[in-house]
C-alpha cells in the first residue's frame, strides 16, 4: 500500500486487510505531514517504508512492491476497505496458477459511495512477471511481452472511500488525474484505455476544444467516424466503456437519433448493461416530451389560429 496523509482511513483499511491472513503487510509512506505515520507505527503487524513521491502511479506501485519479499502481491489503495467477508486469497492464487499456467492478475470490484457503478482494478499479481504501466489508472503488463496481463474477474468487493467529495477535493484528484490521462494519451495515442478512463472534467475540457468526439470515434470505429453498423465497431477490452461515454455525450447534446442507433448496437453486444438500459429509458422519455411539444404547438395554433 502507498499512502500519504490518510490519518483518518489508513488504520481501518489495514485492520480490515489483516483479517485476510496475508504473509506480510508493507505500507510505503510518500511524505505524510499528518498523523499517518504515527498511526502506522501503532500497528504491530505493519512494516512501514518510505519513498519520495513522483507523479506517476505506475512507477510508484512498482517501487513500493520492491519492498516486498513475496512473489505475489495484493496492492490496495490507502482509501480502499474490504466489503467481502475474509477468504483465503493464497488458495485462490494457487488454484488459478495451476489451472492457467500463464501470467494473470486478479480483479476486485471497486465500489464507490452513492454510485451504482464500480470499477474492476487489478489487485493481486505476480511482481516477478508483471508490473504497472501508466501515470494514472495504471495497467498491469507482462514484463517480457509488454502486453496487458489477463485479468480474472472476481466478486471480491472493496469500497473506495477516496470517491467521497472530501477526499477528491483534499487531493485535487480530478485536476491531477485529468492532466495525467492527457499525458498518457500523448504517450500511447493508440491505446483506448486512457480515453475510456477520462473523467467528466477531462471530457469537458476536450469538448470545449472540439476534440472529444474525434478522439472517442478513433477508438470506437474502424473508419474513425460515427457509424451505426456493428461491423464498423472496434471490439476490445474498452468498447463497452467507450460506448457508454459516447452515447452519454450524444444525449447531452440532444442528438437522440445517433444515440438511439448506437444504443441498439450496445444492447446487442451487452444486453444486460444497466447504463444502456438507463439510456434507453432517457431517450424514450425525451421522445415523449418532443411528441407532446409537437401536439401542444399544433393545438395552440388551432386555438389561436396562428
Amino acid at each position: 500500500m502507498i499512502v500519504k496523509n490518510q490519518e483518518d482511513l489508513v488504520s481501518d483499511v489495514l485492520k480490515t486487510a489483516k483479517s485476510f491472513n496475508l504473509d506480510s503487510y508493507v505500507v510505503v509512506d510518500t511524505g505524510s505531514s499528518d498523523k499517518t505515520v504515527e498511526n502506522l507505527l501503532e500497528l504491530n503487524f505493519v512494516r512501514t517504508e518510505y519513498l519520495h513521491w513522483e507523479e506517476n502511479y505506475g512507477l510508484m506501485r512498482n517501487r513500493a512492491a520492491e519492498f516486498s519479499s513475496m512473489d505475489w502481491v495484493l496492492t490496495l489503495d490507502s482509501d480502499e476497505v474490504f466489503l467481502t467477508e475474509p477468504l483465503d486469497l493464497k488458495v485462490l492464487v494457487s488454484v488459478l496458477y495451476i489451472v492457467l499456467e500463464k501470467p494473470f492478475a486478479i480483479n476486485f470490484e471497486q465500489h464507490y459511495n452513492k454510485s451504482s457503478k464500480y470499477g474492476i482494478p487489478d489487485r493481486i499479481y505476480s511482481r516477478k512477471t508483471e508490473n504497472f504501466v501508466g501515470l494514472v489508472h495504471e495497467e498491469l503488463r507482462n514484463k517480457e511481452t509488454k502486453e496487458a496481463v489477463m485479468s480474472i474477474d472476481t466478486r471480491i468487493q472493496i469500497i473506495n472511500k477516496g470517491s467521497e467529495t472530501k477526499q477528491v477535493i483534499k487531493f485535487d484528484k480530478e485536476e491531477r488525474y485529468k492532466n495525467l490521462l492527457f499525458q498518457m494519451i500523448e504517450i500511447e495515442p493508440d491505446n483506448p484505455r486512457w480515453v475510456a478512463f477520462l473523467s467528466n472534467r477531462a471530457i469537458e475540457a476536450l469538448i470545449i476544444n472540439e476534440q472529444y468526439e474525434k478522439l472517442i470515434c478513433k477508438h470506437l470505429f474502424i473508419t474513425n467516424k460515427y457509424s451505426k453498423r456493428i461491423g464498423n465497431l472496434k471490439i476490445h477490452k474498452y468498447t463497452k466503456m467507450l460506448l457508454e461515454k459516447y452515447i452519454s455525450y450524444l444525449i447531452l447534446w440532444k442528438n437522440y437519433d445517433k444515440a438511439n442507433e448506437l444504443l441498439k448496437v450496445g444492447l446487442l453486444l451487452y444486453p444486460n448493461n444497466m447504463a444502456f438500459i438507463f439510456f434507453k429509458g432517457m431517450i424514450q422519455i425525451e421522445s415523449v416530451k418532443d411528441l407532446s411539444k409537437t401536439y401542444l404547438i399544433r393545438d395552440l395554433k388551432k386555438i389561436y389560429r396562428i
